[in-house]
Parts: C-alpha cells; sequence; structure tokens
C-alpha cells in the first residue's frame, strides 16, 4: 500500500507544477480500490485528494475484477479504459 500513496502524492505535486499527470491504475494495485474508499483507512484523506483532483485516467477493468474490486471501482464512477471495455 506503501508504493500507491508515492504514487499519489508525486501526482498530486506534479499537478501543482502544472504537468500534464494521469494515473492508470492496473494489476494488484487495483485491489486498493475498496480500501482507499473505505474511511477508517489509512491515506482515505490522500486518496480522495487525489480522485477529486481526476488524476486517474482509468482502471483496468479486467485487473479491478480479478482482484475483487469491480463493484468499488463502479460505485466510485472511476474511468475505465475504451480500449479495455472492447
Amino acid at each position: 500500500m506503501l508504493y500507491a500513496r508515492y504514487v499519489k502524492l508525486n501526482a498530486l505535486e506534479m499537478e501543482t507544477k502544472r504537468y500534464d499527470v494521469k494515473v492508470v491504475i492496473e494489476g494488484a494495485a487495483t485491489a486498493l480500490i475498496p480500501k482507499f474508499a473505505n474511511k477508517t483507512q489509512a491515506f482515505t484523506n490522500l486518496y480522495t485528494k487525489f480522485k477529486n483532483a481526476r488524476l486517474i485516467d482509468c482502471v483496468c477493468k479486467a485487473c479491478a475484477e480479478k482482484m475483487g474490486a469491480l463493484q468499488a471501482a463502479l460505485e466510485q464512477n472511476l474511468p475505465f479504459s475504451p480500449a479495455i471495455l472492447q
């Protein structure tokens, strides 16, 4: 979970420096989607700030389904890659 924290921190910092930043959530990282939405988990505030800044480009739908996080991604209205939807 620590690596996911650094991705969010770096993306937020780069955005403040006016870089065009987008993050793709794929692989095992998709399993963290329901955890970060849980207000009792660590780093929920950071995730909320990251999500509200619209820094998530897309989520791998197949990965989220395999990791049991598809429903959480749908509930959070996270975007899925158009190529993955075909």
